[in-house]
């Protein structure tokens, strides 16, 4: 697939705080951008929540080998069109859980793209997408096309900042299958609050060092078992 605007890509990846010397600039499009549903008392029980990109996160392009970083507030118009984006699994079309027409909510902040999604254990393929985001093995890519981008040179690296982006879809994915390292999801046990609430407070932003701690707890558990096994 060729790197001409319009064609889909996906992303793979640490983070870049500050470039020659000062930190990452404000877009020119307003940052913060959302996608709202209106809540109903029949809204699947089961809600995903996270992040789908994170910005200033280093990713590697996995079609044309281009190292490249979401900038901050580089969602926002794609957000403002009002386009159904969705949510996949593992990228497969065949396995749409929600759109942002019916049951997927998104949110661009500060920290990157945001997102619940109300999910019914009785679709096709949910249970796969739940147990993921249960045992804290799910991390999170996204589908999209690029606008608008520029080249800069760090430590003799090209890389190129995404500007202005267009989602096309998010996926639920296993660590290291394409997605971006600091991109999570997880199932929210409180869901009594919002995700403006989630993202306002830091919940959520916060959420990924936990998930981080439960995954290492989780490998050396693993480690151990395999020990005592042998």
């Amino acid at each position: 697939m060729s790197d001409d605007e319009g064609e889909m890509h996906y992303s793979s990846g640490g983070c870049i705080q500050f470039l020659d010397g000062g930190p990452m600039g404000r877009p020119a499009f307003p940052r913060r951008q959302e996608i709202k549903l209106q809540r109903s008392a029949h809204r699947p029980k089961v809600q995903l929540a996270g992040y789908a990109s994170v910005f200033n996160a280093i990713h590697l392009n996995p079609v044309n080998g281009q190292i490249e970083v979401f900038s901050p507030g580089c969602f926002a118009r794609g957000l403002h069109d009002g386009r159904a984006i969705r949510f996949l699994v593992r990228h497969l079309e065949g396995k749409c859980l929600a759109t942002s027409a019916d049951n997927l909510e998104l949110l661009s902040d500060d920290h990157g793209l945001a997102f619940v999604c109300f999910v019914n254990p009785d679709d096709n393929y949910a249970d796969e997408a739940i147990e993921m985001a249960k045992t804290n093995a799910a991390s999170m890519s996204v589908g999209y096309r690029v606008a608008k981008d520029d080249f800069q040179t760090i430590d003799g690296h090209k890389i190129r900042f995404l500007r202005d982006v267009s989602i096309e879809e998010i996926s639920i994915a296993p660590p290291g299958k394409g997605a971006v390292r600091e991109a999570f999801c997880i199932a929210l046990a409180d869901k009594s609050k919002t995700l403006r609430e989630l993202s306002e407070t830091k919940w959520l932003a916060n959420e990924w060092s936990s998930v981080k701690l439960r995954r290492a707890l989780g490998s050396f558990s693993d480690q151990l078992k395999a020990m005592v096994a042998t």
